[in-house]
């Protein structure tokens, strides 16, 4: 867990796992400009840890382009939000 900054501060479960999944391809989509002028978007991750365990994550709503990016960079570099609210950083 201390090896990726995001799990640091978190369990690695599936659950987060997925979490940082969604992030990290947001973080790189939203980065490229080709991806960026297409109306395609990111809709879930899956992740399977056993036939019985799945996670699916969708997101945290409808944010902007720039905001999303901005959120992904915060999620991916370990920093929280208070009552995951993306407008409030935990300090």
């Amino acid at each position: 867990d201390m090896d990726v900054e995001f799990f640091s501060k978190r369990p690695s479960t599936t659950e987060n796992l997925a979490v940082f999944i969604w992030w990290n391809f947001q973080y790189h989509f939203l980065r490229n400009d080709v991806w960026r002028s297409n109306s395609a978007k990111l809709y879930k991750v899956k992740v399977y840890e056993t036939e019985h365990n799945i996670v699916e994550y969708f997101g945290e709503g409808e944010l902007d382009g720039e905001a999303q990016l901005d959120v992904a960079t915060i999620k991916l570099s370990g920093i929280g939000f208070k009552n995951d609210n993306p407008w409030s950083l935990k300090v």
